[in-house]
């Protein structure tokens, strides 16, 4: 009686097995689930899932291709005006790091703070990249973030800036925070590396 208190039947053949059994002995079955079974498929598949979301907010991007082409002219046409900066410290918008805090918390601190204007904030590099002719910066400020909290799209004048940078280094930047998500963070135009 106690030996079937701690084995479970097989799903396959109905016979006890281990509970913690990855193999059945009696029919061979493979008891693991699909993507342990399935590592390289289920790899391929977060990358797919992952590709779909950068470019569904690259899209977001490019669907106002015209609007950024107009800014980009603007931009040249017009004197540089010196942006006032909100925010030298991301401890101001430390509610992103806090797990105990609602994504309606997080949004209403950023509309109500930082949409739509400048900060000027120190993190940690996670990744560089070039994207649709645009330099991406991905940076890292809460401890337990995965990636990163805040992808910054980049002035054009910037990449001299961006090559010898690494991941893991430490980095000041200046941006214009356009948009908070509930999955990827923050999003930001007009980066500049702060020397």
């Amino acid at each position: 009686m106690s030996e079937s208190i701690s084995q479970k039947k097989c799903p396959k053949c109905s016979e006890l097995i281990q509970p913690d059994a990855k193999l059945c002995k009696h029919c061979k079955a493979d008891l693991r689930n699909w993507f342990v079974k399935h590592k390289i498929i289920s790899g391929i598949l977060a990358l797919i899932v992952l590709g779909m979301i950068v470019t569904a907010l690259d899209g977001d991007n490019s669907s106002s291709s015209q609007f950024s082409e107009n800014t980009s002219q603007e931009r040249d046409i017009q004197p540089t005006v010196q942006e006032e900066v909100v925010s030298t410290s991301f401890d101001d918008f430390s509610i992103l790091c806090d797990t105990n805090a609602t994504n309606l918390q997080k949004q209403d601190a950023f509309t109500s703070k930082f949409k739509d204007k400048h900060v000027q904030w120190s993190g940690t590099v996670s990744s560089i990249s070039q994207s649709g002719g645009s330099y991406r910066l991905q940076i890292k400020h809460c401890p337990d973030t995965f990636v990163s909290d805040i992808v910054i799209t980049m002035k054009d004048d910037q990449k001299d800036n961006l090559l010898p940078l690494k991941e893991g280094d430490k980095i000041t930047y200046k941006a214009k925070l356009t948009r908070l998500g509930d999955i990827l963070g923050l999003s930001a135009q007009n980066g500049e590396v702060v020397q």
